[in-house]
């Protein structure tokens, strides 16, 4: 898949850009592959035996590159490693994520569409299957009360973010971010361009290219057209504005 805009699913209106500037990543796809269990995912692991078998013997592993989105929308994706930021159809500004161990498409199963689109924000793994199989196997009574949890941690998420980016200056948003881009991409470089980061953020581009400049004369971290290396991810730790990453 080359550099381009990556249209979301159902959202014709909705153009999410995040580019492939870096080398082909077939290494690290089966570097994903080899190291990523979906019998290690927290909430696949609680759930009935025989639901798990139902899902693994339906569903599929992926990998997903920078930019890809989440085809479909009758799926439950488990989160085995990388990132996946959620997007409102019209507003490019990413408001949820989820990491390694994160459940996407909970809704799916109860019949209802997601409010979301889901991007990976790094080179991502994950395992998806059909959401109806979870009603099959748990219940639509359980399947809602795991649908009610997962929507109060968004909640709970999309407060956080918002204090956030009430509170504290762009530098310190931007070194959250990049800590967060960061451990989710298990320490190897970001492959954003300062334009994509911005997007995220919902900030100007100029802001970011000031603050990545500051972080940079300091020795954090190393900018370079569409790559970011993180030199010392304890400092960056130190001038985020410390909200939970």
């Amino acid at each position: 898949m080359t550099r381009g805009d990556v249209q979301t699913a159902n959202s014709p209106g909705c153009s999410l850009s995040f580019g492939r500037t870096a080398a082909p990543t077939a290494v690290l796809r089966h570097e994903l592959i080899s190291t990523a269990r979906v019998e290690d995912h927290p909430v696949f692991a609680a759930l009935f035996e025989d639901t798990r078998d139902r899902l693994l013997s339906e569903g599929r592993h992926r990998a997903l590159d920078i930019g890809e989105a989440l085809e479909g929308d009758q799926q439950v994706v488990f989160v085995l490693e990388g990132i996946v930021g959620g997007f409102v159809t019209d507003q490019r500004v990413c408001v949820a994520l989820s990491g390694a161990g994160g459940v996407i498409g909970l809704e799916s199963a109860l019949g209802m569409r997601p409010s979301l689109h889901a991007v990976a924000l790094a080179e991502t793994r994950i395992f998806e299957a059909p959401a109806t199989l979870l009603v099959d196997g748990l219940g639509r009574a359980r399947v809602t009360d795991l649908c009610m949890r997962h929507a109060l941690a968004r909640l709970d998420q999309l407060h956080a973010e918002a204090v956030c980016n009430a509170i504290h200056l762009i530098p310190q948003r931007l070194a959250k971010w990049l800590e967060r881009l960061h451990r989710a991409n298990r320490g190897k470089d970001i492959r954003l361009t300062q334009a994509e980061i911005a997007t995220l953020m919902g900030v100007q581009r100029t802001a970011v290219n000031g603050s990545l400049r500051q972080l940079q004369d300091a020795g954090i971290l190393k900018s370079t057209r569409g790559r970011i290396s993180v030199a010392d991810v304890d400092q960056l730790a130190r001038a985020s504005c410390g909200c939970p990453v």
